[in-house]
């Protein structure tokens, strides 16, 4: 019976052991943004209820990298267009995951959605050992978005008309 409560207490104890984790090594990751596309009469383009849907199927994310547009789509991620459509608040939203990079402070994510032009995402981030989040988006050249002022990273953007071909 010794034996027993012995190597009970021995799992226990491991269990407890293997568990534990050191709070240096979590790593805090803060860098999806919320969009919204509507069109000039504020109808949701990601709803499909409108001509012009934007859905995940006509939609493409391109990275900048030293200046070389490169077309996003790693088939080995839960997302591998590095976005998803989804309406868990209610409202359809795009949930995108700007494009990072550990030796620089900003970089550009360019977005297809569509028939429309195609728009600029700039963001600027701290990437440190424990930390990567966003502070601050810019859409088209204007700030949308800023740690300052909001914490919740979401963004309207209204879509007047289709690119013209």
């Amino acid at each position: 019976m010794m034996n027993i409560n012995v190597s009970v207490l021995l799992i226990i104890a491991l269990t407890i052991a293997g568990c534990s984790t050191s709070s240096n090594s979590q790593m805090v990751r803060e860098t999806d943004i919320r969009i919204v596309f509507e069109n000039s009469d504020g109808d949701n383009l990601l709803s499909g209820n409108t001509s012009n849907t934007i859905t995940e199927q006509n939609t493409d994310l391109y990275y900048l990298n030293n200046g070389k547009k490169e077309k996003i789509f790693n088939g080995n991620h839960d997302y591998p267009k590095q976005f998803y459509i989804t309406d868990e608040s209610r409202e359809h939203e795009m949930i995108l995951f700007p494009h990072i990079k550990s030796d620089q402070d900003t970089a550009r994510t360019l977005i297809k959605a569509g028939t429309f032009a195609m728009d600029t995402l700039k963001v600027e981030y701290e990437h440190s050992q424990n930390v990567i989040a966003v502070h601050q988006l810019w859409y088209n050249g204007e700030l949308k978005w800023d740690t300052n002022e909001q914490t919740d990273r979401k963004i309207v953007v209204t879509k007047s008309s289709p690119e013209s071909n």
